[in-house]
């Protein structure tokens, strides 16, 4: 558990799960804390401990955080953020109406990264 984290604590905190996790581990991930839209790049990120919303030196943009768990070696991620703008974590996908046995044996057998926000492209009130 990260209490406080700066970017650094939070950078360092996926590696050492980068280096323990194996392909039959999960990991849960809760973030509660500030978030920020970067307006230029439509990408948002975590405002950790330290972090500016006026300078991007230490932010923890989701993209970092989405290399990050693609790196993770875990079958299963999920990823519960309660943050503004946490809903950029997430993209689209398209399921097959018909799902034949074939098709969820394939699904079963892939790693999964699920994201769960407090909102999408949008400020999250905090009461």
């Amino acid at each position: 558990m990260l209490e406080n984290a700066t970017r650094a604590d939070i950078s360092d905190a996926l590696d050492e799960y980068r280096d323990r996790l194996e392909e039959n581990d999960n990991l849960l991930i809760y973030y509660a804390g500030h978030g920020w839209l970067d307006k230029e790049t439509s990408r948002g990120c975590w405002l950790p401990v330290g972090a500016r919303a006026d300078r991007r030196s230490n932010w923890y943009s989701n993209a970092s955080l989405t290399d990050a768990l693609q790196a993770l070696h875990a079958k299963h991620v999920m990823v519960v953020a309660d943050s503004c703008y946490s809903g950029t974590l997430t993209r689209s996908l398209t399921v097959p109406p018909t799902r034949n046995p074939d098709y969820i044996a394939r699904m079963a057998e892939k790693r999964t990264r699920v994201v769960l926000s407090s909102g999408g492209l949008e400020l999250v009130a905090d009461s």
